[in-house]
């Protein structure tokens, strides 16, 4: 038997710096420590006790409508007096109301509903589903897209509201129509729970309501379980994650990965819809909200229609043409020329096409072929436009203006009216030579009133 002597290689103990890589096992740096999760018991306040839930009521959705739309508080208006009353004569004001009233009830709303008061209007409108309608959804969801900061939605408010204050889905709906007579003039920053906890504590002093205290945390079996305050937990849990978070990016510049990659591209987009935010706050701060809304685009390539029947259309039109033509001689008419107006032959210029062609020399072949001398003018018609038509195949649709040239002419009566009227330009019959005009100086060494550029 060989036996054969081999030498351990060196063991190079590892720094903070450096990581050896063994093949069964990673050897982390020496300030790297592996932290298990704490977890104790938590002294928590837990969720607010819940409020018996009310269904929502006409009066109230009418009444904070009516409040969002004069921008007036509720202890202001009262519910005892009229919209035409609460608007100040302002009638578009009054018709702007009345119809965002029907966008909310629909049907339910009488006739003359701004005569009558808040209370009875709302007596009037009964029963309609409690829950809110197009108006007010579309209201809150633009309060809380345009004065909101970014991350707390329509929905995060709902869940603090159940949290914090117990309330229910019904209840919520009220006191988010207190919220939009409470709306900021400005988008929050950071005070949006704040400002929402100004709104319920509102919405209690109306409702009549006390929100009840927190459920306590922890149960009978955790009585012998060591209990922290949830101060000294989150601190804790901080300090955890702010090790972990060490570990990881010391992890990272080994490997050669940037972990701030992705949070750089993120704030870019964040500061371009910031900006783009501030722009359109500003616009909406200058015109007005009705404005914004009214100026957006309707179109829907969706619900786009295309024609393409003007093939056919040609052909009529120009086979009733032939038919005037043809009915004009027979009745002893022969000498006078059958002519077509310049603005139908633009049209079927237009539209001229290898059929429209074709259907023309068959009606010319017809009418030659009758050996008809009072059929001329007809044939010249027809010959006429087919040229025309011949000419314009190849080009695409133009248009051409056709119109006369005209001149203002204000006349002053014997007894003082003013009489003011448009008149033909004379020598210009066309816009060509309205442009020709112009163009030439009025006097010597004197430009043109109008220059055009070749």
């Amino acid at each position: 038997a060989v036996y054969y002597a081999q030498q351990r290689p060196e063991v190079v103990e590892s720094t903070p710096s450096a990581i050896s890589v063994q093949p069964e096992r990673l050897t982390l740096p020496a300030t790297t420590t592996v932290v298990e999760p704490i977890t104790p018991a938590v002294q928590s306040s837990g969720s607010a006790a819940p409020l018996v839930d009310v269904p929502l009521q006409a009066l109230d959705v009418v009444h904070a409508l009516v409040a969002h739309k004069v921008k007036r508080s509720l202890a202001d208006i009262s519910t005892a007096k009229s919209i035409k009353s609460l608007v100040g004569g302002k009638s578009t004001l009054l018709n702007e109301i009345v119809g965002d009233l029907h966008k909310e009830f629909g049907d339910k709303v009488p006739d003359k509903a701004e005569d009558l008061s808040l209370s009875d209007l709302a007596a009037a409108i009964g029963a309609f589903g409690g829950s809110l309608g197009k108006y007010t959804q579309a209201q809150l969801a633009r309060l809380f897209s345009n004065k909101m900061p970014g991350g707390f939605s329509l929905s995060s408010a709902r869940s603090t509201l159940k949290s914090a204050y117990g309330l229910g889905l019904q209840r919520q709906d009220a006191l988010l129509l207190v919220a939009l007579t409470m709306e900021p003039p400005s988008r929050l920053s950071g005070e949006a729970k704040s400002w929402l906890g100004t709104v319920a504590q509102v919405y209690a002093a109306k409702a009549g309501i006390t929100y009840a205290a927190a459920n306590s945390g922890g149960s009978g079996d955790q009585a012998g379980a060591p209990v922290i305050s949830s101060a000294e937990m989150e601190k804790m849990q901080q300090k955890q994650h702010e090790h972990i978070r060490q570990q990881i990016q010391v992890l990272a510049r080994y490997a050669g990965m940037d972990l701030r990659e992705g949070a750089r591209l993120a704030e870019d987009e964040q500061a371009r819809a910031a900006k783009m935010q501030t722009r359109l706050d500003s616009i909406s701060a200058e015109f007005g909200d009705e404005l914004v809304d009214g100026a957006q685009p309707l179109f829907d390539a969706r619900k786009a229609r295309h024609f393409d029947s003007s093939w056919n259309w040609v052909r009529q039109e120009a086979y009733e043409l032939i038919q005037q033509a043809v009915a004009g001689c027979t009745a002893d008419s022969t000498d006078a020329p059958v002519n077509v107006d310049d603005a139908r032959l633009q049209r079927l210029k237009n539209r001229s096409s290898p059929g429209l062609l074709h259907m023309l020399a068959g009606s010319l072949f017809i009418l030659k072929a009758a050996n008809d001398d009072s059929l001329e003018p007809a044939i010249q018609l027809v010959i006429q436009l087919h040229d025309a038509c011949t000419l314009s195949l190849a080009q695409p649709p133009v248009y051409c203006e056709l119109s006369t040239p005209t001149s203002p002419q204000v006349d002053i009566g014997s007894s003082g009216t003013v009489t003011y009227s448009e008149v033909p330009r004379p020598g210009e019959h066309s816009f060509v030579d309205f442009v020709e005009h112009m163009r030439q100086p009025t006097a010597q060494d004197m430009p043109p009133f109008i220059h055009l550029k070749k």
